[in-house]
Order: C-alpha cells, then sequence, then structure tokens
C-alpha cells in the first residue's frame, strides 16, 4: 500500500481530527528535484518550460506522474517530529522517533494547479488551475483549497508556499498536484 507522509506541523491538528468519512486533501509538487531525476527509472515525465528571459526559455522543470490514482486506498502517516503531538498520544519516550500511522484514505481526486510568485513581496503568490486557459482561483477557491488541506486560510497556506517552494526572487510556474479523498 502506498504512503503519503505529513511532516508539516501547521496542518498537525487538522490530521489528528481526521476519522471515518471525512474529507483529507494534500498539495505535493509536480516536478522532480535534480536528486530524484538523477534517481528514477521511470521514463513518465515531460519537460516544462520557464523562466523565459526576452523570448528565452532559461530553465525547464521535469514533470513526474501523478503519485496516486483515484480509487486507490493510501496509508497516511505523520513522519514529523513527535515533539509536535500533543500528550496522550502513547509516543514512549525512550524509542527514536517512526511514523505514525493516522489511517488509511480512498483517493476520489486528482488534479493539477500551478503557483507562481508576480512580485517579491510577501504573499503575492497567484495559483491557476491548469490547463488551456489557466483560469485564476477565486479567493473563494483558494481558502477552499487551503482549509480542505489543513490549513487556517489561504495566507497562512501561501505562506508556507513561500517559504517551502516558491522563495523570493524565483519568477518560474510551478505545478503542483492535489490529491482528495475520503477517510475509510
Amino acid at each position: 500500500m502506498k504512503q503519503i507522509n505529513f511532516n508539516c506541523k501547521e496542518k498537525l491538528p487538522y490530521l489528528l481530527a481526521l476519522k471515518a468519512r471525512d474529507e483529507v486533501q494534500t498539495i505535493r509538487r509536480a516536478w522532480y528535484t535534480k536528486e530524484e531525476l538523477k534517481k528514477t527509472k521511470s521514463n513518465e515525465f515531460r519537460i516544462d518550460e520557464y523562466g523565459t528571459k526576452n523570448g528565452d526559455i532559461t530553465s525547464h522543470l521535469v514533470i513526474k506522474p501523478p503519485k496516486y490514482k483515484v480509487g486507490e486506498v493510501v496509508e497516511i502517516f505523520w513522519t514529523g517530529s513527535w515533539n509536535e503531538l500533543p500528550a496522550g498520544m502513547g509516543v514512549p519516550d525512550d524509542e527514536e522517533e517512526q511514523p505514525i500511522s493516522l489511517g488509511k484514505a480512498k483517493i476520489t481526486e486528482v488534479f493539477e494547479i500551478e503557483m507562481f510568485r508576480f512580485t517579491d513581496e510577501p504573499e503575492t503568490i497567484c495559483v491557476t488551475y491548469s490547463g488551456e486557459d489557466r483560469p485564476t482561483m477565486t479567493t473563494k477557491d483558494m481558502n477552499d483549497l487551503a482549509r480542505k488541506d489543513g490549513f487556517n486560510s489561504d495566507i497562512e497556506m501561501i505562506r508556507w508556499f513561500e517559504k517551502n517552494y516558491i522563495p523570493k526572487g524565483d519568477t518560474a510556474t510551478k505545478k503542483f498536484y492535489v490529491y482528495r479523498g475520503k477517510m475509510v
């Protein structure tokens, strides 16, 4: 069975509250890092061009296929620090930290989104649906996406993605997969 690992402490309260039939969502990067690309045996990828300067392409992203498919059952794990967990979770003090299973979910929806920074100011990431016309998400769509992903607001989600994937000065359009499912 495939796993989905979480270590984002901002999402921990959301993850710990999940129970059977609850909806669960995660947003995962859709590109290979250089290290991953060296190790991959898959020939299932595509090259996305980005970072144009005066009409010339300056870099590429190697896009990996979605890891999970609709209908698959996956096990959800907390792989972050045990120090983040609330008291009483039954975590022994003297053992090495191991992933903790939070349950299983059946994948119900997979789709692609894109994020890019349009200025170097904080909280200036634009999120669009992937596709030919790439419509920008409305504020309602952004809040819905953030809350389903376990963030308290779209601003909290944007700050997290700025910190982890789209730093100041990075103007590349980054692709992400959104996986949605139901706890079983």
